[in-house]
């Protein structure tokens, strides 16, 4: 139901963010470092501005993922990319407007992890279909599906360059 903040510089904590009702298993800044999105189970998705660490605004509602799992800034910084627990899709949020741009649709069970291309021309989920997909975030459409973990997909993440992409399952040994 919390997150906590760290300050690097000394390790100490610097804010607890208590405001979701629900445990949270996603949290992701945006590249400027200015906001911060937590997805909670409770069905929101809280964005906070990071100087003073208040609540700038929640994404919920209509479309929204019932229990979201995680969250992805696009490099723009005003872009979302939301996956949930149960849900076989993503949805791509407006953070200025709070409004839902769009719904992709691809994988057969929940979505545990996002994130964007460096150049964000690109968005990888992974998730619980043991599937790796490559969704033009843009379009909305599914570019390509890398198979081979043999279970759950739990992270995926792109390289500084963008030239590549790890992932990992959780029964891959």
């Amino acid at each position: 139901k919390t997150v906590k903040i760290w300050n690097m510089s000394d390790a100490t904590l610097k804010a607890t963010l208590n405001e979701h009702s629900d445990r949270v298993p996603g949290v992701h800044f945006s590249s400027d470092s200015r906001l911060l999105a937590t997805a909670s189970h409770d069905g929101t998705v809280i964005l906070w501005e990071t100087v003073s660490w208040k609540r700038i605004g929640t994404l919920k509602g209509n479309g929204l993922i019932r229990k979201p799992q995680c969250v992805a800034f696009h490099p723009d910084g005003k872009t979302l990319a939301v996956g949930g627990q149960w849900d076989e899709s993503i949805e791509i949020w407006d953070t200025v407007s709070g409004k839902m741009l769009r719904t992709l649709k691809g994988h057969a069970n929940s979505v545990y992890s996002l994130a964007f291309s460096p150049d964000g021309t690109r968005l990888a989920s992974g998730g619980a279909d043991m599937a790796v997909k490559l969704w033009d975030p843009v379009s909305g459409h599914e570019v390509l599906t890398l198979k081979g973990h043999t279970s759950i997909v739990y992270s995926v993440v792109f390289s500084p360059d963008g030239r590549a992409l790890a992932s990992t399952g959780a029964g891959d040994y």
